[in-house]
């Protein structure tokens, strides 16, 4: 899987990008930021992550975004969160 996917992001994504990661913490998003991470150094590539506290599960959803955010800081790279209400 990880072949694949890095061959589809070097077929899209040109050298010295910066790539925003939306991540909500599950495992699939998670993943898909620990990929791109993983590419980015060989290209010089600027990773970022993004996430949006919908607040539909109440403390679930500030746990998601403090997971995320620790996430972001452990791997030194920049976090941005919207909170948004319904």
């Amino acid at each position: 899987m990880f072949l694949e996917a890095k061959k589809n992001l070097e077929a899209h994504i040109t050298d010295d990008s910066t790539i925003i990661v939306a991540v909500s913490g599950g495992s699939d998003s998670v993943a898909l930021l620990d990929i791109v991470s993983r590419v980015a150094v060989a290209h010089g590539w600027k990773v970022s992550v993004a996430h949006v506290d919908h607040g539909i599960r109440g403390a679930k959803s500030t746990e998601d975004a403090e997971f995320v955010r620790k996430i972001a800081l452990a791997r030194k790279t920049p976090f941005y969160m919207k909170k948004v209400y319904f």
